[in-house]
C-alpha cells in the first residue's frame, strides 16, 4: 500500500503556491508583526555580526594553517593577512573585519520558506486522492522550481536569473527549530482547492517494526543497549524491543508540526493520527510481501 508512491504533480504544487503567494502581505503581518528583521525567520537567511566574524576567522585560520604546512597559497587577495608564519593570536590581532548586513527580501525569503514548509508536510505524511491507490510525495527540486515560477509570474522576483534566497548550509540546522506551523496552515487552507488530501504517516514506527522483527530473528547485535522509554534511558534501565511498549510511548509524544497545523485549520486530526499498531503491522506485512 505505502510502496505505491508517485510525486505530487507540479501543476498541483503551482496551484498551492499561487494561493499562498497571493497572501504574502497577510502572512508577513502575521509572522513578523514588528518587521521582517525582528521576526523569527530573518536569522535563517542572514548572519549576525558575531556569526560573520566567526566565519571570517575560520576563513583566515583555514588558509593560515594550510600555508604553514604547504607554503604560500596561489590565490591571495589584497587585504588578507599573509600568514605563512603567523600564529592564531597574531592573526586575530591583525584581522581586518567590517560587518555590513546584507539587505533582506522579505517576500522572496518567505517564498523560499514555503518550500521548506511544504517539504516538512510531505515528510510527515503523504498526499492522497479520492479513489486513487497511490500515495504522493514531493520532489524537492520540483517544489523549488515551482516556487520560482510562481514568484516570477507574480513579479516577486523580476531579475534574471530567476532565483529565490537559499538558507545557507550553516543555518540549515535552524530549520528544525524554526516554527513553520504558521506557513503550513496557509498551505493546508489551500489544499482543498486541489483534488488532494493529506494523511499522517509515522515512518519511525515502520522502521521500529523492521528493527523489532530483525531483533526477534537474531539479526541485531545484542551488545547495543535498548531502552523501552525515555524515562528508562534516563534511569539506565535496558530492555528488549516490544511492539506494545513502543506504540504506548508513541502515544505520549507531541504530534508532528504538520499534524498541529492540520488540526488548526480543519479542527480535527488528519487520517492516520494517532497511529494504530494494527494498521502499521498490516503495512509492514504488505511491504515485505512484495520483497
Amino acid at each position: 500500500m505505502i510502496i505505491d508512491l508517485k510525486y505530487l504533480p507540479r501543476k498541483t504544487i503551482i496551484q498551492l503556491f499561487n494561493e499562498v503567494f497571493d497572501q504574502l502581505p497577510t502572512v508577513l503581518a502575521e509572522v513578523a508583526p514588528n518587521g521582517w528583521e525582528q521576526g523569527p525567520y530573518y536569522p535563517l537567511f542572514h548572519f549576525s555580526r558575531e556569526e560573520e566574524l566567526l566565519q571570517t576567522i575560520l576563513h583566515h585560520v583555514t588558509k593560515t594553517q594550510y600555508e604553514q604546512r604547504f607554503g604560500t597559497l596561489k590565490h591571495h587577495y589584497s587585504g588578507e593577512v599573509h600568514a605563512a608564519d603567523v600564529d592564531l593570536e597574531t592573526l586575530l590581532r591583525n584581522l581586518d573585519f567590517q560587518y555590513q548586513p546584507r539587505p533582506s527580501s522579505p517576500e522572496k525569503e518567505l517564498c523560499s520558506l514555503f518550500v521548506d514548509a511544504l517539504r516538512i508536510i510531505a515528510n510527515g505524511g503523504k498526499f492522497t486522492r479520492k479513489e486513487d491507490p497511490f500515495f504522493y510525495e514531493v520532489n524537492p527540486p520540483v517544489v523549488h522550481t515551482a516556487a520560482k515560477i510562481v514568484a516570477r509570474d507574480k513579479g516577486i522576483i523580476a531579475d534574471k536569473p530567476y532565483s529565490l534566497p537559499i538558507i545557507p548550509w550553516e543555518k540549515r540546522v535552524l530549520i528544525t527549530e524554526a516554527n513553520l506551523i504558521p506557513l503550513m496552515r496557509y498551505l493546508f487552507r489551500a489544499l482543498p482547492k486541489t483534488d488532494f488530501h493529506w494523511e499522517y504517516i509515522d515512518y519511525e514506527a515502520l522502521e521500529f517494526i523492521e528493527f523489532y522483527h530483525a531483533h526477534q530473528a537474531g539479526e541485531v547485535d545484542d551488545s547495543t543497549p535498548y531502552y523501552t522509554s525515555k524515562e528508562n534511558f534516563k534511569l539506565g534501565i535496558t530492555g528488549s524491543p516490544n511492539l506494545n511498549d513502543y506504540f504506548e510511548e508513541a502515544d505520549k509524544e507531541l504530534p508532528h508540526n504538520a499534524v498541529v497545523a492540520y488540526d488548526d485549520v480543519f479542527g480535527a486530526w488528519p487520517k492516520g493520527f494517532p497511529i494504530n499498531k494494527d494498521d502499521y503491522l498490516e503495512w509492514y506485512k504488505k511491504l515485505n510481501s512484495s520483497k
